[in-house]
């Protein structure tokens, strides 16, 4: 596709990685386990699993509010070269550019991620390749994305920082009653030895106060 129009979100793969520890995040381990009154060992099943609805409830907030709050790196698959496409999230920073070539043997090839602008002043981002630049002729076509592209994505504010305002902490807040509903309950739905019915969540009024308006 020519730099005219965008590629659309289908032909990529969209990973992201927090660069923060989750129970960091929520304002440390003891926060947490005062949240949901528990003591989280040093080690073990129980901390991997707290750790891992830590991270799912972070993500979550961030995701149905539209904003970031949390720092992070993100890999996305392209399909195609991108020549002109808009990402779904605000990057600052083209880290790496690669792809897989015909003769691959499992092995990236690397590109120069200096060959491509990042429009960071737009939210979304958008990725463009500069003038006279062409992708490369001897793609894989044994691999469904096989451009892989490295992102930093940067938070909002600073949620670690002691001076944060009042949006991060409502932000943890969130973060943290969507946590304890996904370790106490593990599903929206009970019954009770009753009906089923859909519990209500605190959380959904205070996460309306993050929501960004478009």
């Amino acid at each position: 596709m020519g730099r005219g129009g965008f590629l659309f979100f289908k032909i990529m793969r969209v990973v992201k990685k927090f660069t923060v520890d989750p129970f960091t995040v929520l304002g440390g381990e003891t926060v947490v386990e005062e949240h949901l009154r528990i003591d989280i060992s040093a080690s073990g099943t129980d901390r991997t699993h707290v750790s891992l609805l830590a991270e799912a409830a972070i993500r979550y907030v961030q995701e149905i509010t539209g904003r970031i709050f949390v720092a992070g790196t993100v890999d996305v698959h392209f399909k195609e070269f991108p020549e002109f496409i808009e990402l779904p999230f605000k990057a600052s920073a083209v880290n790496s550019a690669k792809y897989y070539a015909e003769t691959h043997a499992g092995s990236l090839t690397t590109l120069d991620a200096s060959d491509f602008y990042l429009h960071k002043a737009t939210s979304p981002s958008i990725l463009s390749v500069k003038k006279d630049v062409t992708g490369p002729s001897n793609v894989a076509n044994d691999i469904a994305y096989p451009f892989i592209f490295g992102f930093t994505q940067t938070a909002e504010v600073d949620t670690l920082s002691a001076s944060a305002d009042q949006v991060p902490r409502a932000f943890i807040a969130c973060c943290l009653i969507y946590l304890t509903h996904l370790y106490e309950n593990r599903q929206a739905v009970t019954s009770g030895g009753f009906k089923p019915y859909v519990m209500p969540l605190a959380f959904e009024s205070l996460v309306k106060s993050l929501k960004r308006i478009y």
